[in-house]
């Protein structure tokens, strides 16, 4: 059986330490995006929340829409 020295057994524990710091960093990357993504998503729903309040004063079917393409709202039909 070969045992590792020292020094090889650091270097293990090294690579290991930096591969376990890499995931943590992409976890926390990825949490950071859905917070964003879920934000953004609140953002549109409250735009057509207010569409569709905005048809019920009108006297039409409450309904709302809010059209997003590439995070934007297209804004022109609103």
């Amino acid at each position: 059986m070969h045992e590792l020295t020292e020094k090889q057994l650091k270097r293990r524990e090294n690579r290991l330490r930096a591969k376990e710091e890499k995931l943590r960093r992409e976890e926390e990357a990825r949490q950071q995006a859905l917070i964003i993504k879920q934000k953004t998503d609140e953002k549109f729903m409250k735009q057509a929340l207010l569409q569709a309040k905005k048809a019920k004063e009108l006297g039409e079917v409450p309904i709302g829409c809010v059209i997003v393409q590439d995070g934007k709202s297209d804004r022109t039909r609103l």
